[in-house]
């Protein structure tokens, strides 16, 4: 009987179809989901994929802090209602890393790094409250950069291998 939709019926998950991809639990299993390999296409879109996660992350708290702010509801300093701004700049980022821009990888990167840098700056100790949830993003972003370049890249040698027919 067919399995619609990935699903196998008998451990009730979600299996993908593509063979490359029966490994990803496997191999985040085993703890290479914070870095994970490049060495196929399918698993460059799923390292990039992890850069578009950590810009919608960033934009998601930023605009729900954010609005926050316009309510003068201030649970963390450096918020204001201009951080809107700053929440769509990441949201657009996410929409392309997600598609595979190289350029916007590498922005989402370094803006994530100048925030905290600044936000270090201005605020000091109060901003280094969440190092560890920041070093996840980081990371999320880092392999964005890595998924984006890796799939390029990929795909180029792949439009470049002669066919025989």
């Amino acid at each position: 009987m067919a399995k619609p939709f990935g699903i196998e019926a008998d451990r009730g998950t979600l299996s993908p179809r593509c063979p490359e991809m029966s490994e990803a639990p496997e191999k985040q299993a085993q703890g290479r989901g914070w870095w994970p390999s490049v060495e196929t296409e399918v698993e460059a879109r799923g390292a990039a994929h992890q850069g578009a996660g950590a810009a919608v992350f960033v934009a998601s708290v930023t605009a729900l802090f954010s609005v926050l702010a316009m309510f003068d509801i201030r649970i963390l300093p450096g918020f204001s209602p201009l951080s809107l701004v700053d929440a769509g700049l990441f949201a657009i980022m996410a929409w392309r890393i997600y598609r595979m821009s190289r350029a916007w990888a590498l922005v989402g990167l370094l803006g994530y790094v100048s925030e905290r840098a600044y936000s270090i700056y201005v605020h000091g100790a109060t901003a280094t409250a969440g190092w560890i949830v920041g070093v996840i993003i980081l990371l999320g972003f880092v392999n964005g950069v890595r998924g984006t370049f890796a799939y390029h890249r990929l795909s180029a040698s792949k439009d470049r291998i002669p066919v025989v027919s």
